[in-house]
């Protein structure tokens, strides 16, 4: 990646990635991107988290390139305040999550609109999610679109659920695993990746300009699709396997790391 840090775009993941296991930004990345925007450098999360919970971070850091929220399903630019692109789920995944609920009724179940979470199976809400704004309610009342469903394993095994659903072949979605214990149904063109390339074919870029750095099963087409694909220290081994380049622990300031990479490898 023998360019300018002008030519560059960095796309981050953000749990387990930019930011550490206490929902903070390390001092190291903050700095670092800093730098890097102020060299000309732009810089753009992509995320399975909601518009909402991502624009307190596109904000705090200053942003300067579009963002991907919902694992995908919406390309936001926080600088103009525009939807550029977004895909939802269809209308028959209302009748997917019941049959999955009656199914496994003890699977903790988030429905996620532009807005909020919401926790349709009360009392089963994940630990992950303490964090975002998560309202208590039922599927009938949960207005559209909805952009993705969360399905909470830690009661229940993960194994059987996606026998389950890989046997249902249900038609217009699509699962990935999000955590360890999470597994999300998701419009079935809509990945991080899918959303990442539109992005920048709308911008007139190429993914010679492009680093990406993720944690997770829902990154790797994202780090394929890039030219440098960079994955933390405690990425599975197989998520390793797909990245050009491996930093150091999230905690430690992963996406610095990569920040010196490239000011390591370019010019100004």
């Amino acid at each position: 990646m023998k360019k300018k840090i002008s030519d560059l775009i960095i796309m981050s993941d953000v749990d387990g990635t930019l930011l550490n296991h206490d929902d903070n930004i390390p001092q190291r990345n903050l700095a670092a991107l800093r730098r890097f925007m102020a060299g000309g450098g732009r810089f753009g999360i992509a995320t399975g988290r909601s518009l909402q919970y991502t624009r307190k971070i596109a904000e705090h850091l200053s942003v300067n390139f579009p963002c991907i929220v919902f694992n995908g399903g919406m390309i936001y630019d926080f600088q103009n305040g525009e939807v550029l692109t977004q895909t939802v789920l269809p209308a028959p995944a209302k009748s997917y999550i019941q049959e999955i609920m009656a199914r496994f009724p003890r699977v903790g179940v988030m429905v996620v609109n532009r807005e909020h979470y919401y926790d349709i199976t009360a009392g089963q809400k994940h630990e992950l999610l303490t964090t975002a704004e998560v309202l208590a309610s039922d599927l009938a009342s949960v207005t559209g679109p909805w952009y993705k469903i969360i399905l909470v394993l830690d009661q229940i095994s993960s194994e059987d659920l996606m026998d389950f659903v890989e046997n249902r072949q249900y038609k217009g979605v699509r699962f990935v695993y999000t955590s360890p214990t999470m597994f999300e149904m998701i419009p079935e063109t809509s990945s991080k990746g899918a959303a990442l390339k539109k992005l920048m074919e709308q911008k007139g870029l190429g993914a010679d300009q492009l680093a990406a750095i993720g944690d997770y099963y829902n990154d790797v087409e994202m780090l394929k699709l890039a030219e440098l694909g960079v994955a933390v220290a405690e990425a599975p081994d197989d998520i390793k396997s797909v990245a050009d380049l491996v930093v150091g622990p999230c905690m430690s300031g992963a996406v610095a790391d990569l920040v010196e990479y490239l000011e390591n490898s370019c010019g100004y």
